[in-house]
């Protein structure tokens, strides 16, 4: 398969002497704003170039380089064991603790029910909730090996616990964070003395470690994923310029949001694989826009301006 990986023009040199790096790169979750919470890891990859361009254009961002963008093409074999599930794809579990439970999740809920149902209930009804976890998984990866999701049974009652005191923190702290509640807060607290340092963070962070440790025991969904909308993938390894999974492209993306002659100015700085670039020019058209022009050794691969001029003739 052919995917895209995006990051900003700042990092391009990096790229085309070190490859894809895991780990250079670190992406922090802005909406929580929390300095732990990190990405999943991995270099991600995705089939959508909208999807890679967006990535870029945030990392671009950070350094003020507005109009400039790095998009990398990448040959990637999908059953390669360190090639992963993107987060984003998998199956969160919460649905079926709601299913179960028969209560709201919401993070603003009366958090005592949670507590409750952690403490007294949680155990005796794990089957059931991995059950119709399954049943999720079957419904989302049609046709899905069985032997996967037998595979995976033994390390989704730690997830499912780790997603209920996820949930259980975030309650906790918006629950009662008004004046009003902080001095309710303390018969909680003394009810449920096990959950006194609940920290939202660091459940956050062991959700997270718990579910990259299914994705990647069940890397075989990455076969199944390739049926879905959107094909997203983390490499957890590095991606040179050779073997089975490589960088088969390197190309700088100016936007040219000001002169109407041309909207995207591709520049290729790197290619080993000449079939990737009619796909490149192929999902440009079907993404972006017909209005661009690609050189690579100032060699124009393609130009709609020109393609104009040919059809006049």
């Amino acid at each position: 398969m052919y995917m895209y990986h995006g990051t900003g023009i700042q990092n391009m040199s990096s790229v085309l002497s070190e490859g894809l790096v895991p780990g250079k790169e670190l992406l922090y979750d802005n909406e929580l704003d929390y300095n732990s919470i990190r990405s999943y890891g991995g270099s991600y990859l995705t089939n959508n170039l909208v999807t890679a361009l967006s990535s870029a254009r945030k990392s671009s961002r950070k350094f003020k380089e507005e109009d400039k963008n790095c998009i990398i093409m990448v040959k990637i074999e999908s059953k390669t064991p360190h090639v992963v599930m993107d987060e984003d794809l998998f199956v969160e579990p919460e649905y079926c603790i709601v299913k179960t439970i028969g209560l709201s999740l919401d993070s603003s809920s009366f958090p005592e029910h949670m507590a409750y149902f952690i403490t007294s209930n949680l155990q005796s009804q794990m089957e059931q909730i991995i059950n119709c976890y399954f049943e999720m998984f079957r419904y989302k990866f049609k046709e899905i090996d069985e032997k996967i999701l037998n595979g995976l049974k033994p390390y989704i009652p730690d997830l499912i616990q780790k997603s209920c005191l996820r949930l259980l923190a975030k309650q906790i702290q918006t629950y009662y964070q008004s004046e009003w509640y902080q001095s309710k807060k303390k018969y909680f607290y003394e009810k449920f003395p096990q959950f006194a340092n609940l920290d939202v963070a660091q459940t956050e962070q062991q959700y997270r470690k718990s579910a990259d440790f299914v994705i990647q025991k069940g890397h075989r969904l990455t076969e199944y994923s390739k049926n879905l909308w959107q094909t997203n993938y983390r490499s957890l390894e590095p991606i040179s310029f050779g073997g089975k999974n490589k960088i088969v492209l390197v190309s700088e993306v100016k936007e040219n949001n000001f002169d109407d002659e041309y909207y995207q100015e591709i520049n290729i700085i790197y290619l080993s694989d000449s079939n990737c670039v009619s796909k490149y020019i192929s999902d440009i058209k079907e993404r972006l826009s017909n209005e661009f022009i690609m050189k690579y050794n100032n060699e124009i691969f393609y130009d709609k301006k020109r393609e104009r001029q040919h059809e006049l003739v």
